[in-house]
């Protein structure tokens, strides 16, 4: 029996309980493809360009499981599930066209059988609070009560399902829907809606930030052939997917898949490839003014074990560490900018600047210190190391530097000088913040042992705190 498993402790709604009458009525010649029966948002946008989506399947050949979709103002796709791994969840057929996925908490509380509020959270990485109160329309009803007449077994043919796609778009206005396609993963979908009612009004506060009222607008989005409805619907329904998942696609590929994009993001961040790339086509850019948070990073206990190991076993250890840096940071969508040896520099609003990116770097701090001391825990002592992280905010310029026949792309100023002299103040294990990023994440992170500090090259103190949790 496919798993009904998840949320168990949360009342049933009245969906859940569609889902269960659903998963017993797959049809027959359906079941040797994967199948899901549940319910979800199509696609809801708000006025900060974010789009939320979500998916919730209590039944199905791979197990119960909750995802949340979110798509950036700048067009950045990201999936969180409840599931235990991420095959096991939307990104099973969808992560060849995502940025990123992460496992996290997912809560649906239905108020009634109208109001639904969900959580998705995952400590430093994302809170998400999204209240959506469904409506009717006349249309939708009459929808509902055609397919309510219709037998399953005569509906669910790739022929039927997109004629009855091209009359719901139509009669709802959905930009496109399809019904039957090819997921970004390779595998063959055909989608069943049994329910539709209009999402008529949400609201969301996603990492602290109010993502603004719900739009509607007059594109769609679109996932491989999947369409998100420029409408937002809320559906119960079936989803049918290929039975042997294809290869999973490469995440972030730079613009252009050609073999030196590809060279080249193995030397290059792969967020600056595009920009990188350009320029090797224009000659040379020069500098280019931007406000970005800049982080400066330090492995502590470094030089002795470069003095008391092999230099094989040094790199081993180093290249582990930076693993370790280097993702977390690129789950941020940071960019990094330089290997200072045993160092990172690192940038976030350098490759595209975003309100949050203060916030981001502050998260990706304090995650790289919690993921570097629980790696140490099985790690053998002499080989364990920490990290001391220092941050500040301003203008800086970034480009290329060098010469015409050896280039460096990086970023130059005082913010950086700044941040990399409050790096050497940090002790091993401390992420400290200048008073530019204290004031910008105040209210959303814990601070402490505010102190006026003495830098060097500079006449002025700075005033630094040290970065603790976030705020709870």
């Amino acid at each position: 029996m496919p798993s009904s498993a998840g949320q168990s402790a949360r009342p049933r709604s009245r969906f859940d309980a569609l889902a269960e009458a659903l998963s017993r009525s797959v049809p027959q010649r359906l079941r040797a493809m994967e199948w899901a029966a549940g319910y979800g948002v199509l696609g809801v946008e708000f006025e900060s360009g974010d789009l939320l989506a979500l998916r919730r399947f209590p039944y199905g050949t791979i197990g119960a499981y909750s995802t949340v979709w979110h798509r950036s103002a700048e067009g950045v796709w990201r999936m969180y599930f409840d599931a235990p791994r991420a095959d096991q969840a939307c990104p099973r057929y969808f992560s060849g066209a995502l940025f990123d996925t992460e496992r996290a908490s997912i809560e649906l509380d239905w108020q009634d059988n109208r109001t639904l509020e969900v959580r998705a959270s995952r400590r430093h990485l994302v809170d998400l609070r999204w209240a959506l109160t469904l409506g009717s329309s006349t249309r939708t009803s009459l929808l509902n009560g055609i397919s309510r007449l219709m037998p399953s077994r005569l509906t669910t043919t790739p022929a039927a399902l997109d004629t009855m796609a091209r009359g719901t778009d139509i009669l709802l206005g959905m930009g496109g829907f399809a019904a039957t396609g090819r997921s970004p993963n390779g595998q063959h979908f055909m989608l069943r809606p049994k329910w539709l009612a209009p999402v008529a009004s949400s609201s969301a506060r996603l990492n602290g930030g109010d993502l603004g009222a719900m739009v509607t607008t007059g594109r769609t989005a679109t996932l491989g052939d999947f369409v998100i409805p420029r409408r937002p619907l809320f559906a119960v329904g079936w989803a049918f997917f290929d039975a042997a998942p294809a290869p999973v696609q490469p995440l972030n590929r730079a613009d252009g898949d050609d073999d030196q994009g590809e060279l080249l993001s193995k030397y290059v961040c792969q967020r600056l490839v595009s920009r990188v790339m350009e320029a090797a086509h224009h000659g040379t850019f020069g500098g280019e003014r931007t406000y970005a948070t800049v982080l400066f990073i330090d492995i502590s206990g470094f030089t002795r074990l470069a003095e008391r190991c092999e230099p094989e076993r040094v790199m081993q250890i180093l290249n582990r560490n930076l693993d370790i840096i280097v993702d977390t940071i690129f789950r941020y969508d940071g960019a990094v900018l330089k290997f200072l040896g045993d160092g990172v520099l690192a940038a976030f609003g350098v490759h595209q600047r975003r309100e949050d990116d203060v916030h981001r770097a502050a998260m990706a701090a304090l995650e790289i210190q919690a993921n570097l001391q629980a790696a140490q825990a099985s790690i053998a002592e002499d080989e364990r190391v920490g990290v001391a992280i220092g941050l500040h905010c301003g203008d800086v310029v970034c480009g290329n530097i060098g010469h015409r026949d050896r280039l460096d792309f990086t970023i130059i100023g005082d913010t950086v000088n700044v941040a990399q002299r409050i790096q050497t103040l940090a002790h091993a294990g401390e992420t400290l913040v200048s008073g530019d990023v204290a004031a910008a994440v105040a209210g959303g992170f814990k601070l402490e042992d505010e102190r006026e500090a003495a830098v060097k090259g500079r006449d002025e103190s700075i005033r630094v705190y040290r970065l603790i949790d976030i705020s709870s």
